[in-house]
């Protein structure tokens, strides 16, 4: 005759064996979740440490003929513009030249020309003391006048507008302080105003 505790045994041998397998597997889905978050900290890192601190931003209107030139002039006096487009860790992106813009080909050869018309400063790593932002119709064609509007972003530790000032052009060669800034020894933007400081047409050995 078979031994009835044996049968009770033997259908209660598989519940340790389930709670063993339960643990195991939340152990290794905790894992993998740790794995994930780690990643994500690095590639957030990897993002943090290749972002602009600040942008200056220089909008005009589409398809304008009219060549306005964005300039930025450093704490330590070097002037970042379309003849020197790096200095002090901040950067031209380009020079748009509005009706001499260059085209690009398609993959048919087509040419296409981009209608916007803006230029970037971008500044990976502040300087404590103050910024200068000029603005200045480089060439004009038509005899249109030009509103411009530039911005400064703050990109990090948060994205933010500090400033933006909006311009009218009406001449050739004319030029202006969008807006002055001041960054403290941390980075942070403490301070801006609109006094003149006009250094673009010294540059280019004209008065404005």
């Amino acid at each position: 005759m078979a031994d009835p505790n044996a049968r009770r045994r033997e259908r209660r041998w598989p519940i340790p064996y389930l709670d063993l397998s339960n643990t195991l597997f939340f152990f290794f889905v905790a894992l993998f979740a740790i794995a994930l978050l780690a990643i994500g900290d690095a590639d957030e890192k990897k993002k943090v440490d290749t972002t602009s601190k600040l942008l200056v931003h220089l909008v005009w209107r589409d398809n304008s003929p009219n060549d306005v030139d964005l300039s930025l002039k450093t704490p330590a006096d070097h002037v970042v513009w379309f003849r020197q487009k790096e200095a002090d860790f901040a950067s031209l992106d380009h020079d748009n030249l509005g009706v001499g813009n260059t085209s690009a080909l398609d993959a048919n050869g087509n040419p296409v020309t981009s209608p916007t018309r803006d230029e970037v400063v971008y500044v990976r790593q502040t300087l404590p003391g103050t910024y200068v932002v000029n603005v200045t119709l480089y060439a004009q064609y038509g005899g249109e006048a030009e509103p411009v509007t530039v911005t400064l972003t703050s990109v990090y530790p948060a994205y933010r507008q500090v400033v933006a000032r909006q311009l009218t052009l009406t001449e050739n060669h004319e030029e202006h302080t969008a807006f002055r800034f001041t960054v403290d020894d941390d980075g942070n933007v403490t301070s801006t105003d609109l006094v003149e400081e006009l250094f673009v047409n010294d540059l280019l050995g004209k008065t404005s």
